[in-house]
């Protein structure tokens, strides 16, 4: 059995959705004179003076850029002076300063290159190793000797020579023979003859050779000690002796006097002879003691301390005064 037709009906319009009813934020904001579109600062315009407003915004022709809000600045830059003529005015006047520069140094290396003493050329050395000569005067000078004057020997040495003689030139003259491991300076102190001693490096005999003028009267002090010290002063005069430095053997040959000559031993002596002009009167005075004493071939042994030794008569010729001890003295005659 087939249904029956229902009529067909109208299809009607469709409804469109309804709009969303949103809320005003200006009612909620605190602040209604500054709404929330108006929060930043206004926009800056700057304008040169003399210049044509620029104008920004929706009023502008179609092709201007709409994002930009700025205005555009017109800088109107003067061209840059040439300075050619300015850079070549101070080259130019550097190379002056630097030309008068150069000038003054050739003229001032002339002016010192004239006036450069002439410095005179050494005189060439002999062959061979000669004596060290000190203490001689140059001949052209003028001498002035004293009448009196003391030779000092301020260090020690090996071998030690004294004689009084005729000096060249000058009056005293210190050498050392070839070969010495020593050289001797002398230093003229006033009226005194200082010799100093200092080693050369070479090994050799540690000598000292003496010359002192038969025109002064001489004084003898030898502070320094020496292995051998010989005094020849047969033809000198002689105020007095002082040996201070100790000795291992010393030999002393004295002038003729008128008075006494004293000798002082300070510094002790193993062997000591001491030889006169002819038998004159000797006293020696043993602070420390002695060993043997021979006065004139009297013969006496081990003296003791504080003795007294004499021989002759009359006044004292020799006056030895002994502070330090003495192994043997022999006093003898020429």
């Amino acid at each position: 059995m087939d249904s029956p037709v229902a009529p067909a009906l109208p299809t009607p319009d469709p409804v469109p959705p309804a709009k969303p009813t949103l809320p005003d934020i200006s009612e909620y904001w605190p602040d209604p004179d500054r709404p929330p579109h108006r929060l930043g600062p206004p926009a800056d315009h700057y304008e040169l003076p003399g210049t044509e407003a620029t104008r920004t915004g929706l009023g502008l022709a179609d092709d201007a850029y709409p994002g930009s809000a700025r205005p555009t600045l017109e800088l109107h830059l003067h061209p840059r002076p040439r300075r050619g003529f300015r850079r070549t005015g101070v080259v130019v006047g550097a190379l002056l300063a630097l030309l008068a520069l150069a000038g003054w140094l050739v003229l001032r290396d002339g002016e010192q290159e004239t006036r450069l003493p002439a410095f005179e050329q050494p005189a060439a050395l002999a062959p061979g190793n000669p004596p060290v000569v000190i203490g001689e005067p140059e001949p052209s000078q003028a001498v002035a000797v004293p009448d009196a004057a003391t030779l000092e020997f301020v260090d020690g040495t090996t071998e030690v020579n004294v004689t009084i003689g005729t000096v060249p030139s000058g009056w005293f003259r210190v050498t050392s023979p070839d070969g010495s491991g020593v050289t001797p300076r002398a230093q003229l102190d006033g009226d005194t003859v200082k010799v100093f001693v200092e080693p050369t490096g070479p090994e050799g005999p540690a000598r000292v050779d003496v010359l002192l003028s038969e025109d002064v009267t001489w004084s003898l002090r030898m502070r320094g000690g020496a292995r051998v010290a010989n005094f020849d002063l047969t033809r000198g005069k002689l105020d007095r002796i002082d040996l201070l430095g100790g000795t291992a053997r010393t030999s002393i040959a004295l002038p003729a006097a008128d008075t006494a000559i004293p000798i002082l031993m300070g510094g002790g002596v193993n062997t000591w002879r001491i030889s006169t002009d002819g038998e004159v009167p000797v006293r020696a005075e043993f602070r420390k003691g002695a060993g043997t004493v021979s006065l004139y071939g009297k013969r006496d042994r081990g003296i003791a301390v504080g003795t007294t030794s004499t021989a002759g008569s009359g006044d004292d010729a020799v006056d030895i005064t002994a502070e330090s001890g003495i192994g043997t003295l022999t006093v003898t005659a020429r």
